[in-house]
């Protein structure tokens, strides 16, 4: 859980492991936030990829609540 409440076991950040997919939602859908992501050493485009919907629901079909939220139906 990100957030600046230590006391409630927030973190300020996360560090995702390369290879990882990740997303975020607000807990407060009224409120508002800006996620970023910094990649280190390095980022090249050519080893990006962007799973789409399909793609995620095949490999984890056991969250399909969670990709069916994060991800555009296209």
């Amino acid at each position: 859980m990100l957030g600046r409440d230590v006391e409630l076991g927030e973190q300020l950040v996360a560090v995702i492991p390369g290879g990882s997919v990740f997303g975020a939602v607000l807990n407060d859908r009224s409120s508002y936030a800006l996620v970023g992501c910094t990649v280190a050493p390095g980022f090249d485009f050519d080893d990006f990829v962007m799973p789409g919907r399909a793609e995620l629901l095949d490999r984890y079909p056991q969250h399909r609540d969670i990709v069916e939220l994060l991800t555009r139906n296209t």
